[in-house]
């Protein structure tokens, strides 16, 4: 934990280039800052042009707005994996990449919606498709939070 964010990381692409993300449990699109963003950080940018795995979906620019972060980009598919290991691992999942924001953290280059609303056709679920591929048994997630963040976690897809 990070401030008052769930900060952790994921792996893009056939490359699995580390990207570390805010766990949102509010959203549900997996919203990834670009290189081509001009007005992001660019300390941990995701290259998507350096691998394969990468499909642009439109060329039409659209926004997105999570609290104080306002971003404008592209939808795009590409493989996003929990682990280095192929077996964590979605192909082709759809992703919102950035190219212009305001109010983002600057130690962050993604948004991982984790909202799991069976009722919500809002975008793309991460959890429910891991959930639907096999990687995970069950679509559900908890946080494990310790007062300094040295020993917190997030599980994901595990049932007690």
């Amino acid at each position: 934990m990070f401030d008052y964010y769930y900060v952790g990381n994921l792996f893009m692409g056939d490359t699995n280039e580390k990207i570390r993300v805010i766990w949102d449990t509010g959203s549900e699109w997996l919203v990834i800052q670009s290189y081509l963003c001009q007005s992001c950080n660019h300390n941990y940018d995701y290259d998507h042009e350096e691998v394969g795995s990468f499909t642009r979906v439109t060329n039409t620019i659209s926004s997105r707005n999570y609290g104080s972060a306002k971003t404008k980009g592209f939808y795009a598919r590409d493989r996003v994996c929990l682990t280095i290991f192929e077996d964590t691992c979605i192909g082709n999942f759809n992703i919102f990449m950035v190219t212009e924001q305001e109010g983002w953290p600057s130690y962050v280059s993604a948004i991982a919606g984790l909202a799991t609303d069976s009722d919500s056709d809002r975008g793309p679920n991460l959890i429910k498709t891991m959930r639907d591929s096999g990687i995970i048994r069950s679509a559900t997630f908890s946080f494990y939070l310790d007062d300094y963040g040295n020993n917190s976690y997030l599980d994901i897809g595990h049932v007690d």
